[in-house]
């Protein structure tokens, strides 16, 4: 404030000796006095050159100062962009790693989650395996003891017994027992094998017509119920296919004889198509039929729906097995009280009708 005051108590000064001089040169103008006012003219303009130049000089520095200013809000106007810009190109870098370290954390947990399951899934199927090579077991060696049981007791009461009607029986029943130990045992293995991978297949052109009537005769001797009658579903004249004849006599051979063990009355049939370039054969019959509840069951291993019935319960577990292993399809259809029916289709070449080539 008192620089101010300073310059304006200056100013005015000055003013006044300007207008001083001013008058002074005038009245020597007046009294013709030409040098003295021109003198004076002179000074008038000195005083004011250099006044002039003062403030030019203040205001050109006033200027640097501005331009100084400006100059420094400037620069720091650009440092401050530029940290803004390394702060936000910083706050990506961080966001971005960040969202690389939660997805790659995410994904190592997914695959820690699915080895876990992998393990789990593993453990359990090891756990499975083992109950059901202890119930294999079990069940096999149960199922072996029963028939070698009744071959020992009835071996000795044969041995002991003098009666001919009653050794003919006894014979007759370790003969049947015989039978039935060595399909078990037949069986057992056909099973192995085939879980292993290790089935034997032997495809070669066989006539599928004469293939079911040799079925239907050995079947037909089979029936021990007089009230059955087997009934034969021969489409074609002649149907050869290339297959493995032996193994498609076997699933055939479990149907029908799952058929006569279940049927009391009525009927079995016997019969095949040609469909979907395959061969689908099926038995049906009217016997017991299979309840709802044990449907289910009706492929698994040692499975006998009916306790009181001559069986090992592989038969339909392996017949399964031969089908599906040739990529085809085996299924049922059953109701209880009115009958059963059993089909498979398995894919092959066909030539009907003789045309073999």
């Amino acid at each position: 404030n008192s620089s101010a005051a300073s310059d304006v108590y200056k100013r005015q000064v000055y003013n006044r000796y300007l207008k001083m001089k001013n008058s002074l040169a005038q009245l020597y103008t007046k009294q013709n006095r030409p040098r003295e006012a021109c003198a004076i003219f002179q000074d008038i303009n000195i005083a004011r050159d250099s006044i002039n130049a003062r403030n030019y000089s203040t205001q050109i520095n006033l200027l640097r100062t501005i331009y100084q200013v400006d100059r420094l809000e400037m620069d720091n106007q650009s440092e401050r962009s530029r940290l803004l810009f390394y702060s936000i190109i910083g706050c990506i870098l961080i966001l971005g790693i960040s969202i690389v370290s939660v997805l790659y954390i995410r994904k190592i947990n997914a695959r820690l989650i699915a080895s876990q399951h992998k393990l789990e899934k593993a453990r359990q199927s090891a756990e499975n395996s083992i109950r059901t090579k202890s119930l294999f077991l079990s069940n096999m060696s149960h199922e072996i003891r029963t028939p070698l049981n009744a071959i020992v007791g009835f071996s000795e009461l044969l041995v002991d017994s003098d009666d001919p009607d009653e050794k003919k029986e006894y014979w007759h029943i370790i003969e049947s027992n015989n039978d039935l130990l060595l399909r078990l045992i037949n069986d057992i293995l056909d099973l192995s094998k085939i879980e292993s991978g290790i089935i034997d297949r032997k495809r070669e052109r066989f006539n599928l017509t004469q293939l079911c009537n040799e079925l239907y005769v050995m079947m037909r001797s089979k029936i021990p119920n007089a009230d059955v009658e087997l009934v034969q579903d021969n489409p074609c004249p002649e149907c050869w296919i290339f297959l493995d004849s032996n193994r498609l006599k076997q699933v055939w051979m479990n149907f029908l004889t799952n058929a006569v063990k279940y049927t009391r009355s009525g009927y079995i049939r016997m019969g095949y198509s040609v469909e979907k370039d395959g061969i689908r054969f099926y038995v049906e019959d009217t016997g017991t039929g299979i309840p709802k509840e044990l449907q289910d069951r009706v492929f698994g291993r040692f499975q006998k729906l009916n306790e009181f019935v001559q069986g090992t319960g592989l038969g339909l577990a392996i017949s399964r097995a031969i089908v599906e292993a040739a990529g085809g399809e085996i299924g049922f259809t059953s109701e209880q009280g009115i009958g059963s029916t059993f089909w498979a289709w398995v894919p092959c070449e066909i030539f009907q009708h003789g045309d073999v080539g």
